[in-house]
């Protein structure tokens, strides 16, 4: 906390009477003045470290008259009886009484406080007022009396306030865990994105499950596992507001549970209170760039790269191993599930799950080149190149680029199709596909794709009203293609996925395109804030949330509430990025943006 504000109108407010009520402890005036200076400098010393508060933390102005109180009284020589201490204090802090009490009548015609207001001033005008009763107390022994009036009990007032602070202190002292804690605080003089930011940051703790002995973060609203595509990605998102190790376990269990030859589970679920990975699909793989993000976020633990580059080597050497069947020099796609394109119109009948060794032939569109696949590789290469270079393997880390622009140049030459301005898969024939998917701006997430290409694509699809720039952006597939279809329920080939403005901030950033996503923002909070659904799928012309049964029927889909956290972080807030930290300053109503990592504070205002 900083010397301004409340602790230097404290300051103002009370020392003169602390140092003029000293006298109670035989203190001469000069004496006082001694007394006041090194006070106040042991007091602004104790302001430095307690932590910043939320604007409207009702205990504020106790902690702080708490800290004004013992700087006094640690600069006292000769330690005083604890009956001349309360007399002390109760006289000094009189003063507020006393201004409340001259002033009573304005405030109570003048400004027109609520009710609440005036019975809480009433109760602190006669905090001690013997005439509002007592208790007797006597001695036994010598028959000695002591007669203590009654006190308000009032948050408000400055001497029950305060008793009530450290009462309060010392109870939380014993349930707090001593580990470095982080978390996030944002207010804003906007309701509705307040009420918005409020609900979400409730919403996301509502997905932390016991996985056995680990505690994660699934993906919500009846989605019970966690999934290679998803809560890698929303476990770093969440960090910034986790104290529980979730974040990271989203990251470790898919590294602890891959098999032998390399391959990663598509997800990981919880049965009969076993971790069980699933191998029956590859479920995306938006994991390089978050878990590589993580290891800065922890303090970079090296023991933790070295398994994470471990782990990225041998999963590439798995995808060129097994997903390269017709050796075109381009990864295939085996099933739906594989890219995670649920129901897609464009897999035709392929298999949901695919669990052999071997690829699909009895199909029309599978094994099917994909840019998706091809993109998991070059982003696993590019992340391996950096973990090289934090290693301080120069050659090693230009030799990992040097392959990854090997996939890019693949990539382009067989999936990019220049007269359409967009990445296109292959079927298994090795004919180019016709459905216009925002397969592009995955790609783009991926950083796969040279940045000619990306803006290309920008320009010509993403902006495009008549095909992605709906009224609700970026459905999964444009609406002006033949194979759209706006279905309001798990469906890949037409309505706007959560999912998809989750993977679209790393997108933009990654190409300098940071000006789209307010606004995207501002759709996203409109849509999500009127009813509080934070459901899977929307509706791209009317905007209106699809809340249905085969997304849990719940509005609590993880994705979705990240991507509102996510996107009021860069529109107002604080984000960190390997070691840059990135500030958002959007115009309009006044707010306040406090990010906590690791006993680091960073704020903005």
């Amino acid at each position: 906390m900083k010397y301004f504000g409340m602790p230097l109108g404290m300051w103002a407010l009370f020392s003169k009477s602390y140092r003029k009520n000293l006298d109670i402890f035989n203190i001469d005036e000069k004496e006082g003045k001694v007394v006041t200076k090194s006070s106040k400098k042991m007091y602004k010393d104790i302001i430095k470290k307690i932590p910043d508060f939320e604007k409207k933390d009702r205990f504020k102005m106790n902690i702080v008259s708490c800290s004004m109180f013992i700087a006094f009284l640690l600069n006292i020589k000769n330690k005083p009886s604890l009956d001349d201490v309360i007399k002390w204090y109760n006289q000094s802090m009189n003063i507020l009484q006393k201004i409340f009490t001259d002033y009573y009548e304005r405030i109570i015609y003048e400004l027109h406080p609520r009710q609440a207001i005036v019975e809480n001033v009433d109760k602190m005008i006669h905090c001690g007022n013997s005439s509002y009763g007592g208790a007797l107390f006597g001695c036994e022994e010598c028959g000695h009396l002591k007669f203590v009036p009654f006190r308000c009990k009032s948050r408000f007032c400055p001497s029950c306030g305060n008793k009530y602070s450290i009462d309060r202190t010392t109870a939380m002292s014993f349930k707090i865990v001593n580990v470095s804690h982080r978390h996030c605080v944002f207010t804003i003089d906007d309701e509705f994105l307040q009420k918005l930011y409020d609900e979400a940051d409730r919403r996301i703790f509502g997905n932390v499950r016991n996985f056995g002995s680990r505690t994660v973060l699934v993906e919500g609203a009846g989605y019970e596992k966690i999934w290679l595509e998803t809560q890698p990605m929303g476990g770093e998102m969440f960090y910034k507001r986790d104290n529980s190790g979730a974040s990271l376990n989203n990251q470790l269990l898919f590294m602890e549970n891959r098999r032998s030859d390399g391959r990663l589970p598509g997800s990981i679920k919880l049965e009969d209170g076993h971790i069980v990975p699933e191998f029956n699909k590859l479920q995306g793989f938006c994991f390089p760039a978050p878990a590589l993000n993580m290891y800065r976020l922890i303090g970079e633990d090296r023991e933790y790269l070295n398994l994470l580059g471990s782990v990225l080597e041998g999963f590439d050497a798995w995808l060129w191993r097994e997903r390269d069947s017709d050796n075109d020099g381009c990864l295939e796609s085996f099933c739906v599930y594989d890219t995670g394109e649920d129901r897609a119109v464009r897999y035709k009948d392929a298999p949901d799950y695919w669990t052999e060794s071997y690829p699909p032939t009895q199909y029309e569109a599978v094994p099917m080149a994909s840019s998706d696949i091809m993109s998991w590789s070059f982003s696993a290469r590019e992340t391996l190149s950096r973990i090289s270079a934090i290693e301080g393997r120069e050659d090693k880390s230009r030799e990992w680029l040097h392959k990854a622009m090997q996939v890019r140049s693949r990539l382009e030459e067989y999936l990019w199709n220049e007269e359409r301005k967009a990445l296109f898969d292959r079927n298994k024939d090795h004919g180019m596909q016709n459905t216009l998917t925002h397969a592009t701006l995955k790609a783009m997430y991926w950083g796969s794709i040279s940045r000619d290409k990306a803006m290309a694509f920008v320009k010509k699809h993403l902006l495009n009203t008549d095909e992605f720039w709906t009224a609700m952006p970026i459905p999964a597939v444009a609406v002006s293609d033949p194979d759209f279809r706006n279905i309001p329920e798990n469906n890949w080939s037409g309505q706007c996925e959560a999912l998809i403005y989750q993977r679209a901030v790393r997108a933009f950033e990654n190409y300098g395109l940071e000006s789209l996503i307010p606004q995207i923002g501002k759709k996203l909070f409109k849509t999500i804030g009127c009813n509080m659904s934070f459901v899977q799928q929307f509706d791209p012309f009317t905007m209106e949330p699809s809340l249905n049964e085969s997304s849990g029927g719940q509005p609590t889909y993880g994705p979705a509430i990240l991507s509102v956290l996510e996107y009021m972080s860069r529109m107002y807030g604080i984000h960190r990025e390997g070691r840059q930290l990135y500030w958002g300053l959007s115009q309009g109503p006044g707010y306040e943006y406090i990010q906590v990592l690791n006993d680091t504070e960073y704020s903005l205002c």
